[in-house]
């Protein structure tokens, strides 16, 4: 049963992680992996190969970061594949890797074809903090739930209530400001390209280093 609408609490560590997975996807000719903000050729090709000008890339397991069983994380996964062929919808088998964390690598799917729009619906369907949406430039992107909230909890309780308008070509400045002064956004996607919301290499860079100032890393 889908959620109702309510914040989505995201801390700044799980973005921070989801910048560090790694996408793999299996390609019976030559599977790759993919990561947010780097170009990939691999997945321009097979864009190329159906005729697609997008895709996403988007798990059904431990929905809203809660870790389910392995029998109740299938049975997510085969509701997932099902909605997609029941819409004739490609998809190729994948899974996301954290890299160098403790956390199970997620079975997902690279769904082709499928449009911004319909990867936010996604998203809210199968309850995930977030989906990769990559578009014709095959760069990967990070598009957050609707409903996500970035936190950090040493801010979090300073920053109630601080909310940031919806994405355009100044987003990125404000979700750094928000994320290496107080720590907190409010109902805005973590990577924006233009005034369709989206990722740009640049202002992922320009995040991921907001990202680790708030948490207090170099990376």
């Amino acid at each position: 049963m889908q959620r109702t609408s309510a914040d989505i609490a995201i801390p700044l560590q799980l973005l921070q992680a989801y910048l560090d997975t790694s996408y793999h996807v299996s390609v019976a000719e030559n599977s790759f992996s993919m990561r947010i903000g780097q170009h990939s050729e691999e997945l321009a090709t097979l864009h190329s190969k159906h005729g697609s000008s997008a895709s996403a890339f988007i798990t059904a397991c431990n929905p809203l970061g809660s870790l389910l069983s392995n029998d109740a994380n299938q049975a997510a996964m085969e509701r997932l594949v099902g909605y997609l062929e029941e819409r004739l919808i490609p998809w190729l088998p994948g899974a996301g890797e954290i890299v160098g964390g403790s956390w199970p690598p997620e079975p997902s799917v690279l769904a082709v074809g499928v449009s911004l729009a319909d990867a936010r619906d996604l998203c809210k369907i199968f309850e995930q903090n977030a989906v990769v949406w990559a578009s014709s430039d095959a760069v990967p992107a990070l598009l957050l739930h609707p409903d996500a909230v970035l936190t950090h909890t040493e801010a979090a309780s300073a920053a109630q209530g601080t909310m940031l308008p919806g994405p355009d070509v100044n987003a990125a400045a404000r979700i750094a400001e928000a994320c290496s002064s107080v720590g907190t956004a409010r109902g805005v996607e973590a990577f924006v390209r233009n005034s369709s919301g989206l990722c740009h290499r640049s202002i992922e860079q320009r995040i991921r280093a907001a990202v680790s100032a708030a948490l207090g890393t170099d990376r």
